[in-house]
């Protein structure tokens, strides 16, 4: 996503992250990032009103780009051109992704919600109903400056087993040692997998300023 961004997306723009904004199970299913990629549709949007949490689904890319000798590269100056979504399967190649990407990795999504209900309570329902109020902490007021980045923490070998010995938590084909199966996993309710190394030490503060005024806290 392109967080400098502060105005709704044009039509013509298709070429972009896809990030698309939901109301979760009312209408997730329906949603795609072209039409769905900023706030404007939720604009006197009638369900709104009835739901607790606001969804910002992303999509990482799935593809990258290589160098003279095969291995992928993982960083551009703009931060990504040097991956791309997959096209459809390739039979000639044996790939879904482009021939300009032809690396690829393990499809990566995220799910950020936003508490609605809690800012009723905070503000009232008639504020923060009216999709005019909504911020991103950068300015923006359409939702089409939103975006993510990964940062993997887990240890190499750990993830590395996972994407070749695993399906859906478990062993690929039944003989394949996936690393999940010795460990709690208990749906969406609770996961427990080691991580042994210690996170680095950062100082968190209150946040009551933003670029865009004053922040009430709970």
């Amino acid at each position: 996503g392109d967080a400098s961004r502060k105005s709704p997306w044009l039509p013509e723009e298709t070429n972009r992250d896809k990030i698309r904004w939901t109301l979760r199970t009312i209408n997730r299913s329906a949603t795609n990032y072209i039409e769905h990629g900023d706030w404007t549709y939720l604009i006197n949007n009638p369900d709104l009103a009835t739901i607790n949490q606001v969804e910002m689904k992303v999509e990482f890319p799935e593809c990258l780009e290589v160098d003279l000798f095969g291995n992928p590269i993982t960083s551009s100056s703009d931060y990504r051109s040097h991956a791309a979504y997959i096209t459809g399967w390739d039979s000639a190649r044996q790939s879904y992704c482009p021939e300009s990407h032809p690396y690829q990795i393990p499809e990566l999504d995220l799910e950020v919600r936003y508490e609605l209900d809690r800012m009723r309570v905070l503000l009232g329902a008639a504020v923060v109903d009216d999709v005019a109020n909504w911020r991103f902490s950068t300015g923006d007021a359409s939702g089409a400056g939103g975006h993510a980045d990964f940062v993997a923490g887990w240890p190499t070998e750990l993830m590395q087993n996972m994407i070749s010995n695993c399906t859906d938590s478990t062993s690929r084909d039944g003989v394949l040692h996936c690393f999940l199966d010795d460990f709690t996993l208990d749906g969406r309710v609770e996961k427990t997998v080691p991580y042994d190394v210690v996170p680095p030490f950062e100082e968190v503060y209150d946040v009551t300023e933003l670029p865009t005024g004053f922040c009430p806290l709970d």
